[in-house]
């Protein structure tokens, strides 16, 4: 999410997320639980695409460039089994947090998850309606890009960033903000 993105970079001590659309509640949800379920950043990523994270020692993780994160989960394949046990999991921790959720919106969480799971790190935006456009970049991109200089400033490319803002979702100071942002209640 290019948000945590932001948030790694300025080093807020609280953060709202603003959205008019509920989804974007639902998948922050699904990130804050995978957070609070990742010790490193390849476990992070390794359980977003539904790979098992890395058997190594953590600490080599903890200096491992990004494009190394990235080709260790491109080299996996979920397990149904194990992606069912992760699912279950994310389930409970979901539920620790206190939010109130319908079925429709924990299906929407699941089927989120089940969209990285499926696609991995070649995920591409796309709108109901119409395939993704071969101009569009891939999730893989997302977090490979650089500046001209060549720095990656990803939340994903230091584990100092990860830990930045796994910090401020444990600590529940990223605040997703639903609603019309043009009315009295939403922004109040």
């Amino acid at each position: 999410d290019q948000n945590f993105s932001y948030i790694a970079r300025i080093h807020p001590t609280v953060a709202y997320i603003i959205d008019i659309r509920r989804d974007n509640l639902l998948l922050h949800l699904l990130f804050k639980a995978l957070f609070a379920r990742s010790a490193t950043r390849v476990e992070y990523l390794s359980q977003l695409t539904g790979r098992a994270p890395p058997p190594r020692d953590p600490s080599h993780w903890k200096t491992a460039t990004i494009a190394d994160v990235t080709s260790y989960v491109d080299r996996q394949r979920p397990v149904p089994a194990a992606v069912d046990e992760l699912r279950r999991q994310l389930a409970r921790t979901l539920a620790s947090f206190g939010v109130p959720l319908s079925v429709a919106d924990l299906a929407t969480i699941d089927r989120f998850h089940r969209t990285f799971i499926e696609a991995g790190l070649g995920l591409q935006f796309r709108t109901f309606g119409r395939a993704p456009q071969p101009y569009y970049p891939t999730f893989r991109d997302l977090l490979l890009a650089t500046d001209a200089s060549g720095h990656a400033w990803n939340y994903l490319a230091s584990e100092d960033d990860f830990a930045f803002v796994k910090s401020l979702e444990a600590d529940d100071a990223i605040i997703p903000v639903v609603g019309d942002v043009a009315g009295d209640h939403a922004m109040r």
